[in-house]
Parts: C-alpha cells; sequence; structure tokens
C-alpha cells in the first residue's frame, strides 16, 4: 500500500471515529441527564474514545512524516560527477544483499535520497529483505540504453512526457476554407472543428533472475551486461509496439485506422527493377495527396538489401547506403531507417509466411508518450512462476531484478502515413 493509499484510509478511519465519538457522546449524555447509569462510567468511555483519535492523530502525523522524507529529500545529480560515477549493479547488489564493499557513493546517495527513515534499507549488516526500488534520477545514465535500442531515437518523432493519467492530444478534423471575395462584399466566415484523441500509459515489464554469487562477487561489468540487456529487451518491445500493436495494449503504426495503403498484390511479390519505383512511388503519392509530407520510410534489414539491388531505367540505384562523406542513406531521394522488430515471415494471400512491408510518412505526426521512463526493482525474497513452477529466490540463492516503462503511441493524423504490404523477401 503506497503512503497516499494509507493516509486516505487514515481520514477515513478517523471520520468514523469522529462520528462514533459525537453519537456515542450525545447518547452518554442524554443518560447521564436521565440518570440510567453512573456518570463515572460515562467519562471511561469516553477516555477510551479520546485515546483512540489521538492514536489515530499521531498516525497521521508519522505517515505525513515520511511523505515530507520522501518529497524533500534532495535530488541526485545536483553533483555531476556523483551522477557520472554512480554504478547501478553496484546499488542493486547493496540495496538486496546489504553488500556496499566499494559501493560506497552509492550507499551515501541512496541515503541521502531517502532519509533517516531507510537506513535499515542500506545498512552493512543486509538487508531487510524486500524488494528495493532504485530512483529513477540514480539509473538515468543506464536509461538512454533502452531509447537508444529504439529506432524511434533516430526519426523526426514527438516525444512527450506526463504525469498526466489521460494525455489529450489536439488535432484538427477540418480546416478553414478560403473564398473569392468581390469588392465590397463581405467575406464568408469558416470555422475549423478541432477534436481530440487520448493516450493512455501501457506498461511494459522484463523480469530476470540473477545468481547471487554474480550478485555478491562479480564485476561490476558482468551486472552491467544484465541490467542493459534487460533495457534493451524493454526498448525492443516499445518499439515493437510502437510500430504493429495490434490495440489489444497500444495502437502500432501499422494497425492505425486510415493510414495510407498499397499492396504488392493479393500473394505479395518480390520487388523487381520493373515494380519497385511503381510500388515505392505510389506510396509517396498516396502521403503528399493526403497533404502530408514524406520524411522517410522504416523497413528491416532484408526488405533494404532487397531493393538495394533495384535499379531505375537510367540503371541507378534506387537506394543509396551511407557513406564515409556524410551523405545520408536515402531511398528515392527520402532517409530510411531500418528495424528487425519490422517482420519478414507475414503471410498474405498464398504467399506463405515469407512477405514484410514498409511504412512511410511524416514521422513528426507520430507522438510517443512515456509516462514512466524507466523502474528498476531489485529483491532477494521474491518468488516468481516458470511453466506453473514457483521458485523462491530464498530457496535458489537468487536476486530478482525486474524493469517497467510505460508508453503509449499515436499517429496523430493517420493519412500522412502509408503502408507498403505484401513485399516478398527473399534476399
Amino acid at each position: 500500500m503506497t503512503i497516499l493509499e494509507e493516509m486516505q484510509l487514515l481520514h477515513k478511519e478517523i471520520q468514523q471515529d469522529i462520528k462514533e465519538y459525537r453519537d456515542t457522546n450525545d447518547k452518554k449524555l442524554e443518560e447521564v441527564k436521565a440518570q440510567s447509569i453512573p456518570a463515572a462510567e460515562t467519562v471511561e468511555k469516553m477516555k477510551k474514545i479520546e485515546k483512540s483519535v489521538d492514536a489515530m492523530d499521531e498516525r497521521l502525523q508519522s505517515l505525513q512524516k515520511l511523505q515530507a522524507i520522501k518529497t524533500g529529500a534532495p535530488k541526485f545529480g545536483e553533483d555531476k560527477v556523483e551522477r557520472k560515477n554512480f554504478n547501478l549493479p553496484l546499488a542493486v547488489r547493496g540495496l538486496s544483499h546489504g553488500n556496499w564493499q566499494g559501493a560506497e557513493l552509492e550507499k551515501k546517495l541512496l541515503f541521502k535520497r531517502y532519509g533517516m527513515e531507510t537506513k535499515a534499507l542500506i545498512d552493512e549488516t543486509g538487508s531487510s529483505g524486500g524488494a528495493y526500488l532504485i530512483p529513477d534520477e540514480f539509473s538515468s545514465d543506464y536509461i538512454k540504453i533502452a531509447y537508444d535500442a529504439m529506432v524511434f531515437s533516430q526519426m523526426p518523432v514527438r516525444k512527450i512526457t506526463t504525469a498526466a493519467e489521460t494525455l489529450r492530444i489536439p488535432n484538427m478534423t477540418s480546416g478553414a476554407t478560403a473564398y473569392m471575395v468581390g469588392s465590397g462584399e463581405a467575406i464568408t466566415v469558416s470555422n475549423p472543428v478541432f477534436g481530440q484523441k487520448t493516450m493512455t500509459a501501457h506498461k511494459i515489464g522484463a523480469f530476470v533472475p540473477i545468481a547471487n554469487e554474480l550478485v555478491r562477487r562479480s564485476d561490476p561489468s558482468v551486472m552491467n551486461i544484465v541490467n542493459e540487456d534487460l533495457m534493451k529487451a524493454i526498448g525492443l518491445k516499445a518499439e515493437l509496439e510502437f510500430i504493429q500493436g495490434d490495440g489489444t495494449d497500444m495502437t502500432g503504426v501499422l494497425n492505425t485506422s486510415n493510414i495510407g495503403s498499397v499492396s504488392m498484390g493479393t500473394d505479395g511479390a518480390a520487388f523487381t527493377d520493373a515494380n519497385a519505383l511503381d510500388n515505392l512511388m505510389a506510396v509517396i503519392r498516396n502521403v503528399e495527396m493526403s497533404n502530408g509530407t514524406m520524411q522517410g520510410w522504416l523497413m528491416n534489414s532484408r526488405t533494404k538489401w532487397d531493393i538495394r539491388v533495384m535499379k531505375d531505367t537510367m540503371y541507378n540505384y534506387i537506394l543509396t547506403l551511407a557513406n564515409n562523406v556524410g551523405d545520408p542513406a536515402l531511398l528515392l531521394s527520402y532517409p530510411y531507417w531500418i528495424t528487425n522488430q519490422i517482420p519478414n515471415n507475414i503471410a498474405q494471400g498464398e504467399s506463405g509466411a515469407n512477405c514484410s512491408y514498409i511504412l512511410a510518412g511524416q514521422w513528426s505526426e507520430l507522438v510517443i508518450a512515456t509516462w514512466l521512463e524507466m523502474s528498476l526493482t531489485a529483491s532477494a525474497t521474491s518468488a516468481y512462476v516458470v511453466s506453473d513452477t514457483t521458485y523462491s529466490c530464498q530457496q535458489t540463492d537468487e536476486t530478482a531484478v525486474s524493469m517497467i516503462a510505460s508508453y503509449d503511441v499515436l499517429a496523430r493524423t493517420p493519412a500522412y502515413f502509408c503502408k507498403l504490404i505484401g513485399i516478398k523477401t527473399g534476399f
């Protein structure tokens, strides 16, 4: 239960106590007036009720003190040298096992972050056995690994960080209209119509148990490998949802309603010199005919190499690779980005599972919202389930490390995007 939930529950308990106090007080006063019971008994019961209220008041003050410590503690990162030298794996080892050897900086900063109330959590004699959260500000340098793993970190998408439960994104459903105006005539009024789309948080998690021999005694660089692997897993899963989420959680670009679509045929087809240029040009035309601005292509590596051997009628390659003098990688004069989160085993018609797709359009109209950039938890007492079998970290001598992040994605103007589907891959 969070502090906020405890305080809300406490508030209800105090309100109930006050109501009972008043009801009992009124009743007893009437009984005393009627001399139905001794006044001393009434006074004793009143004292018990008052004592209960006082106890609730003390509890409230204690919770308020903890809340003040949490919100008022100094932020990590004020000292850039400390921030640079903070080692996340050492912090995980210290919090979960109480082993702070070589982790004096991590201990000091965590102590500073959480305050005196949690001194027991970072005592040299060992932790109290709970699951301890590594604050976002301590892991921010590692967080970048997850986002860098996404192809979207290279693309001109819009990124928003929010704390709101629901994020509302405005969009214009119909614009202003211009008219020819004669001499002395009034200009016809037109009203642009605005709407809004909503984005909500979707949680992505990764969990891995690590042998305690690795946690207690290994070089921190080994733990870094584990943590970086978790972060990349989070980033790649988010990327997959951004691209082709089916709406069960996020709705990716591919499955967004009303985006343009060009097909290589009922059963799909491989690129050839004869069809590649026409189909790719059809995608660009689709975007521009919807008043979008073509900003680039997104495809997997196999599709890239299929296109790489295609030529136009002048025998020029239509796709160029980046070179050493800084020229960008281009496809028909537009940049392209590569991710193997786009599959190449999609079935289209009777094609068999050997097709892929390309996404293209105005990528600045793609909004990626972040609620929780990355949160890491370590526990030496957790239990976890694998194939219906429950394992205890205490019994298996492991430390469970988990990470979560919350995102959503929105193609703000779907018509500005287009998909080319049914691309048979075979390079």
